[in-house]
């Protein structure tokens, strides 16, 4: 797939902590390792899915608490 998608929302799934309002799927912070991981398994899920050329206008990450994944 190659071109424009418009807009990507990329899902984090970890906390630092769970707010009892929030209905996102999430969990507790995951060992260092889980959260080093999680980067590399995105990549894998972009190509599997054939868009690693695709180019969005705009990136989204939420959910949970994407700064613990860094920069």
């Amino acid at each position: 797939m190659t071109g424009k998608i418009r807009n990507v929302y990329v899902h984090v799934p970890f906390c630092a902590s769970k707010c009892r309002y929030c209905a996102f799927r999430s969990t507790p912070r995951p060992a260092a390792s889980g959260l080093r991981a999680y980067p590399a398994l995105l990549r894998r899920e972009i190509e599997a899915r054939g868009a690693a050329d695709a180019r969005p206008a705009t990136l989204y990450a939420g959910g949970g608490t994407p700064s613990l994944l860094g920069p």
